[in-house]
């Protein structure tokens, strides 16, 4: 599967073909860039201290750690309901959509290969879907490389599921993937009516193994996919065929 980026300047401080403006490497003079949820208020506001600086044009640590790892691709975590935003971030949602650009458009410039997991994404599409797409828009503007729909919460049921995946295929460019969570049961059948419904790409474990009620099982929608879903024959055909290889010693044509 291959993926189409735009052009990326890799020089610090020029501009890119796309008018941006590349962040300076000026290290924050608050903590590292942390998220805000499950921190004491105290580290919560040195946090959101933090956000705001790097909205002004300052690195955080963590992210200039991030582009210098050596690492080919990052995923980036961002929240698309806006009650996250508020509740757990305390910052504005115009600030996370900044951010969210901001995160990408500096790991891209540099030359990674961005997934971006948009976590809350289908409550937050339930709750305003006009703010989890404008998230999803900013990310991509940045020249993220796949967009990453999250059900964090494991709450959303299939009809759902299908029709809110359908609604970004139809409003993005950028390759869309999945990543249910199995509170409710219905991971893996969230999973195979996405990718009905137009993503290419789906997160999970072997065996459903994760926090909580687990992920999607990778042994369930694989072979299901490859049984059902004939328009995906060919990158499933390959993941089924190296596993029968190991597992028999043999090479199948």
């Amino acid at each position: 599967m291959s993926y189409c980026t735009p052009p990326r300047c890799l020089n610090p401080g020029q501009p890119t073909s796309c008018g941006r403006q590349l962040l300076t490497n000026s290290q924050p003079s608050g903590p590292h860039w942390l998220t805000a949820l499950r921190l004491p208020r105290a580290r919560a506001r040195e946090s959101r201290g933090a956000f705001r600086q790097f909205l002004n044009g300052f690195v955080p640590v963590t992210l200039a750690a991030l582009a210098g790892c050596g690492a080919k691709t990052v995923t980036i975590v961002a929240k698309t309901w806006d009650f996250q935003v508020s509740a757990a971030l305390k910052i504005e949602p115009k600030e996370n959509i900044e951010l969210i650009y901001g995160t990408v458009a500096y790991l891209t410039d540099r030359g990674l290969e961005v997934f971006l997991d948009a976590e809350h994404f289908f409550d937050g599409y339930r709750a305003n879907p006009a703010y989890a797409l404008e998230a999803l828009a900013a990310a991509e503007k940045a020249g993220a490389d796949m967009l990453v729909l999250c059900d964090t919460n494991g709450g959303t049921m299939v009809n759902d599921a299908s029709e809110m995946t359908a609604a970004v295929v139809k409003s993005v460019k950028t390759p869309v993937g999945v990543h249910f969570h199995n509170d409710s049961g219905v991971a893996a059948a969230n999973s195979f009516v996405a990718v009905q419904a137009g993503a290419v790409s789906v997160q999970g474990t072997m065996n459903g193994y994760g926090e909580r009620c687990g992920n999607c099982d990778l042994t369930t929608i694989i072979p299901v996919s490859y049984t059902h879903l004939r328009a995906h024959e060919t990158v499933l055909d390959l993941v089924c065929r190296l596993l029968l290889e190991k597992k028999k010693n043999i090479r199948i044509r």
